[in-house]
């Protein structure tokens, strides 16, 4: 799992890139709050790829998780930072902030 980041300055943007690699997997979406938590699916790519570019403003903090084939939430382990979410686990932080 990975994220990338590109700042479009010209357009107070921040193009992120949600990436899962895995062969053993056949849905990957991504949850958070820059959309009221409802799922978007990751398209899936040749040789176990998912990716999904989305367009959030910048300098913000936002929450995200994945779902896993429906049933498993995970964490990216190159997220910005980790929050307590209110089932007991961590969400992942993500934020537009240009360093």
């Amino acid at each position: 799992m990975s994220i990338q980041k590109k700042f479009l300055k010209d357009k107070d943007i921040c193009k992120v890139t949600f990436l899962v690699t895995s062969k053993k997997v056949e849905k990957v979406e991504v949850f958070g709050s820059f959309n009221n938590w409802k799922g978007i699916r990751l398209k899936k790519r040749p040789f176990g790829v998912f990716k999904k570019n989305l367009k959030l403003p910048m300098d913000q903090s936002f929450e995200f998780k994945y779902r896993i084939d429906g049933t498993l939430w995970v964490n990216d382990r190159e997220a910005d930072d980790y929050i307590n979410n209110e089932f007991g686990g961590k969400n992942c932080v993500l934020t537009t902030f240009e360093v």
